[in-house]
């Protein structure tokens, strides 16, 4: 092919130069002339492009991106973007299959055809498929793929398995003669996304038993929780008992002991002198308090009396010492 081209390119300048040599003004016309029919000639394919010849009505070579020379106006080029093609289609009413527990229902299934043009541009060029046709050329056999597949599930299948009726789709396409097989098109480039809608009384009847479960488990999550925060609110109050206990010495005062019995019987006037820090910092927080007082009387009544008993067993102990 390139020694063609570089044939015609010896003819053209032979030719000029002998107009030039015998009929300057002449030789000037069809410089001109020249000029204008090699712009028509040179064509640029872009980077994410390729493109395929068509000489005199058939397909002649395939061109990738760059500079290319054809002979215009027997040759002619139809381009094609090498980046993913997406075709979406319309959705299409189908009714689905009936079975014990699914009646017969009608829905409309969605769906986006994405795909790569083939390397060899020629089939797809023959089979008429280009940018420009490919809706109206392949639309009619996805929808026939589509239905033959939703026809045999139930429409709870069809909106629970909705990549089973893309694939299945695709294997119906390039298992019989559809336009997408003899285009080129390779069936692993092919990736397919489905929408399924469904009447309103189907999607109460889907969503019912979902909606249930959902409030059941926020009803266990609840529960759960709330048992938990107890278990904590009774370990918080046993490590706060704990450490009360802890804060009591052999050296406890015996003002101290009559100070939180009147702090329970709430008959004490100054609460603060017989305390020692230790018990008074641990009363505190362990009650989340800032008053003494009031921190141990915030304190169960249970509580009070086992430190008020302890206390007393500490002060006969230390009496018997």
């Amino acid at each position: 092919m390139r020694y063609f081209f570089k044939a015609t390119g010896v003819l053209v300048v032979a030719v000029l130069g002998f107009c030039f040599w015998k009929f300057p003004e002449l030789g000037l016309g069809i410089s001109a002339m020249a000029v204008a029919w090699l712009s028509f000639c040179v064509k640029i394919v872009g980077p994410t492009e390729k493109a395929i010849s068509v000489f005199l009505g058939k397909p002649w070579r395939n061109l990738n991106s760059g500079l290319n020379f054809i002979l215009w106006p027997m040759e002619k080029l139809v381009v094609y973007p090498t980046k993913q093609q997406e075709l979406e289609l319309e959705p299409i009413e189908v009714v689905t299959k009936k079975d014990i527990s699914h009646s017969q229902a009608a829905i409309k299934v969605k769906l986006t055809f994405y795909f790569f043009w083939p390397d060899n541009l020629t089939s797809a060029l023959v089979k008429g498929a280009s940018p420009d046709t490919i809706k109206g050329l392949f639309q009619e056999a996805i929808y026939n793929a589509l239905r033959s597949v939703i026809i045999g599930m139930t429409w709870e299948t069809c909106y629970s398995e909705k990549d089973k009726i893309g694939k299945e789709a695709l294997d119906i396409l390039f298992d019989t003669s559809s336009p997408i097989k003899e285009a080129g098109i390779e069936k692993n480039k092919i990736f397919t996304a489905i929408e399924v809608f469904l009447p309103k009384e189907l999607i109460a009847n889907l969503t019912a038993p979902e909606v249930a479960g959902l409030k059941a488990d926020a009803r266990k999550k609840e529960a759960v929780g709330e048992k938990e925060f107890i278990l904590a609110q009774k370990q918080a109050e046993a490590e706060g008992r704990k450490l009360v206990f802890d804060s009591i010495g052999d050296n406890m005062a015996k003002e101290a002991l009559f100070t939180l019995r009147e702090m329970s019987q709430g008959t004490s006037n100054t609460i603060l002198f017989g305390l020692p820090p230790e018990l008074y910092e641990t009363v505190k927080n362990a009650t989340r308090n800032t008053d003494i007082e009031k921190a141990f009387k915030l304190l169960p009544v249970k509580q009070q009396k086992q430190t008020l008993e302890f206390m007393e067993k500490l002060k006969l102990k230390g009496g018997e010492k």
